[in-house]
């Protein structure tokens, strides 16, 4: 899914440069290059926040949270 993800990225990656034209995209209903940057900026940054959650999921890379920092809310007997 990873993979997926990350080539559907590189692809919105290639249409926001304008090497890929934005016609062939979002069904043709792009009319200026103003409204497919917005739409592929957003498309963008969905396809890197789910890439990201995959990423924390599998244990690709570690969370910013540690074990310890849940321990100032235990209280000691």
């Amino acid at each position: 899914m990873i993979v997926l993800l990350t080539v559907v990225l590189a692809f919105h990656t290639l249409v926001i440069t304008e090497i890929i034209p934005y016609g062939i995209v979002w069904a043709g209903k792009i009319s200026s290059v103003g409204n497919m940057r917005k739409v592929e900026v957003i498309s963008i940054g969905v396809n890197a926040f789910a890439i990201l959650i995959l990423l924390l999921k599998g244990d690709y890379i570690q969370r910013l949270s540690t074990k310890n920092s849940f321990m100032c809310f235990a209280s000691d007997p």
